[in-house]
């Protein structure tokens, strides 16, 4: 896993996955209702930690991040982020400007590739 990570490659046989289809609501007879899921072996897990450990300390340490990535991050919530554009929100208001947002709601996001 350490030669996996120093040379920057992937082990080709943990590229292979069992892909089954799960259900994404009550109505199973609706094939669209369906949405894949990958199951990997233990040592992909393993791998993708250990790659997730060094990828978020590599992005702290340089200062990578964005200020207002909430998201994966500890010491930052979804208390943080609202507290943030509330915040914003309420500077342009002083300073006589307009805010706008838009908001996604992804839940029954379908990609088609």
């Amino acid at each position: 896993m350490n030669a996996s990570i120093l040379e920057g490659t992937f082990p080709s046989k943990l590229k292979l996955a069992k892909v089954v289809p799960v259900s994404k609501s009550d109505e199973d007879t609706d094939p669209n209702n369906y949405r894949p899921i990958s199951l990997l072996s233990i040592f992909n897990r393993i791998l993708e930690g250990l790659m997730y450990k060094h990828l978020k300390l590599f992005f702290e340490i340089n200062g990578l991040f964005y200020e207002s990535q909430y998201g994966f991050r500890e010491k930052h919530s979804t208390q943080h982020a609202l507290t943030d554009i509330v915040n914003r929100i309420q500077n342009n208001m002083d300073n006589g400007m307009f805010s706008t947002g838009v908001f996604i709601d992804l839940k029954k996001g379908v990609w088609h590739g």
